[in-house]
């Protein structure tokens, strides 16, 4: 898919998020960046992207009584949305860390087995370290990536997170993020 197809669908996901933020500093926020980004694109360029989306049954059109036409995602266009912003999902480092470990486990079943590929390999890129076998350790708050993650999977059932104070032998990790211990 290209640049500016990509593009209009995060925008049009940035629009639902509006729908769904409450607070009006936060909507502002939102649509002020919105409207930066859909006028960064050229029209014609635009149009040619949004007609592409049409046909491939990411976008459906609906027209309004007053003779506008609204964009709306189907299921298909949230799917392909949360993959892109999943490939692009990062993870906080502060720069003083507070002694807390962020613990990812699942237990997913063999018939599942994509599923737990996808899995171990996001948690890899997002920088979480394998503790063990199916268990993996972040040392900053990414408890919001992680349910982003775990939802756009739809792998509840499968996983577990924690916030913990203590892991033995504690220096091996800390010296793999390579952060100090805390005083």
């Amino acid at each position: 898919m290209g640049a500016i197809k990509k593009k209009v669908l995060l925008l049009l996901y940035a629009g639902i998020g509006l729908g769904l933020t409450r607070r009006p500093d936060k909507q502002w926020q939102i649509i002020r960046t919105l409207s930066k980004e859909w006028k960064e694109i050229h029209r014609a360029t635009l149009h040619r992207a949004v007609e592409s989306l049409y046909q491939s049954h990411l976008v459906e059109k609906k027209k309004n009584k007053d003779g506008t036409t609204t964009m709306i995602l189907t299921h298909e266009g949230r799917r392909t949305t949360l993959h892109y912003k999943l490939e692009n999902i990062t993870l906080s480092k502060k720069k003083k860390w507070d002694g807390k470990w962020y613990v990812v486990m699942y237990d997913i079943p063999e018939k599942k087995r994509a599923l737990r590929e996808i899995l171990f390999n996001r948690l890899k890129t997002m920088g979480f370290v394998e503790l063990q076998h199916s268990v993996f350790v972040y040392p900053h708050d990414c408890r919001r990536e992680l349910e982003f993650v775990i939802e756009a999977y739809e792998a509840r059932k499968y996983i577990r997170c924690m916030e913990v104070t203590y892991i033995d032998d504690e220096s091996v990790l800390r010296k793999k993020f390579k952060i100090h211990k805390v005083q």
